[in-house]
């Protein structure tokens, strides 16, 4: 059922690969960095965290979010590529879901939109200026975590269930790493901005999700020498 020739997807697998470890080595470094540096609750502290030191204030905002999706985006192309001929209709679904999810991601981050204000705010002495920057801000946090946010939050948990239920039927990928990715896939439908429960989920999720991460890198590695 499975004719692919592995040799001609050698670069992307090794790409793939090397995006599923750097999603791992990704999560202690934000972990760490989010308990060192704690997320202000006002628009001002935003803006002076910017001040303060610019690359904090990105990374505060998620930069290195794009830098994981853009990585993963590269690992949905080797999960395409792999499970296509296993569950065709599945895999479309999971391409959809996942593509749309991170577009919406990557529109969704206003890091840079925040920089930018913050260099305005400091750069001004206008009291009316200096509010309407603010309020700029505001609106700039509130897409951070808005619609945007929570569909591509749910797509991408869609996508990774469907990607894992292919894996099931699939001779490269080992039913633990299914498994493993069903479970994180679920624990994603519920968005990191909805309450308690939603960031309680988010935090659960990366355990499955580290296994998966690690298992379906190991196996790309083994696929790429083929």
């Amino acid at each position: 059922m499975q004719n692919i020739n592995h040799k001609d997807w050698r670069l992307l697998y090794i790409l793939a690969a090397i995006g599923a470890f750097a999603s791992l080595a990704l999560i202690p470094i934000q972990m760490v960095f989010f308990i060192l540096w704690p997320l202000p609750t006002e628009v001002l502290a935003w803006f002076e965290r910017f001040d303060q030191n610019w690359l904090i204030g990105l990374i505060s905002l998620d930069i290195l979010f794009i830098v994981q999706n853009a990585l993963i985006m590269v690992l949905y192309l080797a999960f395409i590529v792999i499970l296509w001929p296993v569950n065709r209709a599945v895999i479309l679904l999971a391409a959809a879901f996942a593509f749309i999810g991170l577009s919406l991601y990557f529109s969704s981050n206003v890091s840079f939109e925040m920089l930018n204000l913050s260099q305005q705010y400091f750069a001004t002495t206008d009291f009316a200026a200096q509010n309407q920057l603010l309020g700029a801000g505001r609106m700039a946090l509130a897409i951070f975590v808005g619609t945007s946010f929570d569909v591509y939050y749910i797509f991408s948990g869609l996508a990774l269930l469907l990607f894992s239920y292919a894996m099931l039927n699939a001779q490269h990928f080992s039913k633990l790493t299914a498994y493993f990715g069903l479970i994180a896939g679920a624990l994603m439908l519920v968005p990191a901005t909805a309450g308690i429960l939603g960031l309680t989920m988010s935090i659960l999720s990366l355990i499955p999700w580290i296994a998966f991460c690690f298992l379906v890198g190991r196996c790309l590695i083994d696929m790429s020498h083929k």
